[in-house]
Formats: structure tokens, sequence, C-alpha cells
């Protein structure tokens, strides 16, 4: 019969399932690493619980084959959960966002591959050696005592490892780029967010491990809950990537004239004639991936050329489109809300915002100014 703690269990392995789902369809969506990333710390997370469910239904001293082969993969994917923190970390830099890769960071994921194939090459030759045997005993013993240095020793010098990393990527991001910005403080802000909670959680887990905390590990679960459901639902969101000061003209940052050429001519054909800004997901990742460029070329040019943020250049060529719809007689008296979608905003507030930036007036004003002309 299930238990209040099997539930919480089974909770903390469904939101991390779904929100693993959820990044996927977004990165797939919008081509940003970043998603891609945290749903893999997501399943990581989601199969440690997993394991702990499955040994709360069948028991530690369980010989099925499933549980058994479950506490073997359990150690080595601990070591995925630290790595994918940094590198997530460093996907939100457009200066790092074109290195970011799965084969160019292979190394960070060495060791739990490592691992992986120990635990997966002992359980194999556990399951054919003759139990009680020589070997048998003493390739038991070398994997116990082997998975509890992983979980004691390597797992936590690795999240020390990893979070000492994440947090000078963190500074450098705070002292290089754009933070007067507001677009620029909210990804900041996140990124804080996510290390430091993760580092409260790794804290309690190691906490809760002692004798005299053991009792309250349900308050760990409930904690866990809230953190996983909030990594789904921020994670999620779409933050803006942190770019170079534009108005710093940096020697390295000169694009040479045949990268120049190129995206120009790509640039010309996908906003004059596609009209790709139109498309309400529409982010640096997939404009760049449209013309054939990178996100730092990309960038670069329209910092180089329009004196522009990526967000800011795509806003002015959406409100741009709405002032020629509201001048249009076959569009003028559609609706704000029409006209906002039409032209890739995905709320009228946003529109109202970006109008009034661009045109020191609230579209619903130039409207009629434009009327009552």
């Amino acid at each position: 019969m299930w238990v209040g703690k099997q539930y919480l269990l089974l909770i903390i392995v469904l939101v991390c399932f779904s929100g693993f789902i959820i990044l996927l369809h977004k990165s797939r969506k919008t081509k940003k690493f970043n998603y891609s990333i945290l749903g893999i710390f997501l399943l990581a997370i989601g199969y440690i619980f997993f394991f702990e469910l499955i040994i709360s239904l069948f028991g530690r001293e369980s010989d099925h084959f499933f549980p058994v082969l479950v506490s073997y993969l359990f150690y080595p994917i601990l070591l995925f959960v630290a790595p994918t923190i940094y590198i997530y970390t460093k996907s939100f830099s457009i200066n790092l966002q074109d290195k970011l890769t799965y084969s160019q960071n292979i190394k960070h994921f060495l060791l739990p591959f490592f691992f992986l194939v120990v635990n997966l090459f002992s359980f194999g030759a556990l399951r054919n050696l003759e139990e009680n045997s020589q070997n048998f005993i003493l390739l038991t013993n070398i994997v116990t005592y082997l998975n509890f240095g992983i979980f004691f020793l390597i797992f936590l010098v690795q999240n020390i490892f990893y979070l000492y990393l994440s947090v000078l990527v963190y500074y450098n991001h705070r002292e290089i780029f754009q933070i007067d910005k507001e677009s620029t403080k909210k990804t900041l802000n996140w990124i804080i967010i996510f290390l430091t909670s993760y580092a409260i959680i790794l804290m309690l887990v190691y906490l809760f491990q002692l004798n005299s905390f053991a009792s309250g590990k349900i308050i760990l679960r409930i904690l866990v809950v809230i953190y996983v459901s909030g990594v789904v639902l921020l994670g999620s969101k779409d933050y803006d990537e942190l770019q170079e000061n534009e108005i710093e003209e940096k020697e390295g940052n000169i694009l040479d004239e045949g990268v120049i050429n190129k995206i120009r001519e790509q640039m010309n054909l996908a906003i004059h004639v596609n009209k790709i800004y139109l498309d309400p997901d529409m982010n640096l990742q997939i404009f760049a991936h449209k013309i054939n460029s990178n996100t730092k070329y990309l960038s670069k040019y329209i910092n180089q050329y329009y004196n522009k943020s990526f967000s800011n250049f795509i806003n002015e060529l959406r409100v741009q489109e709405a002032r020629e719809l509201m001048q249009d007689e076959t569009t003028k008296n559609y609706t704000l809300e029409t006209i906002a979608s039409m032209c890739g905003f995905n709320s009228k507030s946003a529109f109202n915002a970006s109008f009034k930036k661009f045109y020191n007036l609230p579209p619903s004003e130039f409207r009629e100014s434009n009327t009552t002309e």
C-alpha cells in the first residue's frame, strides 16, 4: 500500500520527466541550447528520485532484476547533474553559445560515463557469477564501496567544483555584459536563483543523511517538489541572451567584409521578403539558423550596423509593420490585439510598450491621430 512519502516521490519523478519533455520541445522550437541542457538536468534529478521510489517499493535487499539494474545506474547518473549546471550557466552567453554543443562538452561527462560502463559491466558479471562464490562476494564488495565513494565523496566534490565554476561564470557575466538593462537583469537573477536554490537542496540532501535528521526526510521531499516545480516553471520562460555592451568597439568585435556581405544579403531576404520577424517565437538562435549564420556573428552585425540589441532590432521591425497595418485601408480597422498578433507580439501590453518606445506614443493615440488626419 502506498504511503505519503511514495506519493511525494512519484510527484517529483512526474514533474521532472514532464519538465524534460516541455524543455525538449522548447529547445527544438527555439533552437536554444539552454532548454535542452536544463531538460537533461531535470531528467537526471527525476531518475535519482525514481531510484528512491523503486527502493521504497521493493526494498534495498531486493534481488529482482529491475530494481537491481536501477540501483546500478543510479550512482553514475548522479554524476551527470553537476556538469549540466555549469553548462547551463554558460549557455546564456552569446560569446559562448556557439561553442556549446554536446560533442564539445563531452569532457565534462567522461567521469559519469566511466562509472556507467563500470557499473553495467559489474551488473552483467554478477548476474553470471554463482551467488556466494568468492568472486561474487569480491565483486559485490568492490561495487558497494565504489558506489559509496561516488555518493559521499566524488558527487560532493564534483558539485562543489562545478558550482564554483558556475559562480565564476555568473560574476564574469555581471562584469562584462550589460547589467543595466531590465532584460539582462532578469536573466542574471534567474541564474543566481537557480544556482542558489540548487546549492541549498544539495546541502539539505547531505544533512538529511545524518541519523539525527533522517526522520525528517519528508520535509526534504516536499522542498524538492517545490524546487523542481519552480525549475520547470521558471526555466521554461524566455530569457534574453547576455550580450557584450553595444557601445564597446573592441577590435575583436569587428567582422570581416566577407562575413558582413553574407549576413547582409541573407538578412535582406529574411526581413524584406520572408518577414521572419513576424514569427512570435523568433529569437537570436532561430534568426541565425534561418540566415545560415551563428548567434555571435549575427549579434555583432546588428550591434555594429544598427547600434541595437537583437530584441530592440526585432521589435522595431514589428512596430514598423504595425504602423503600416494601421495606415493600410484594408487593415486599419483591425483591433490592436489583432494587429499585435499579426506583427509577432505575444501580448497587447508588449505591443503597447514597444510601440511607445519607438514612436513616443501608444498605438491607440497613433491610430486616433492618423484617423483624424
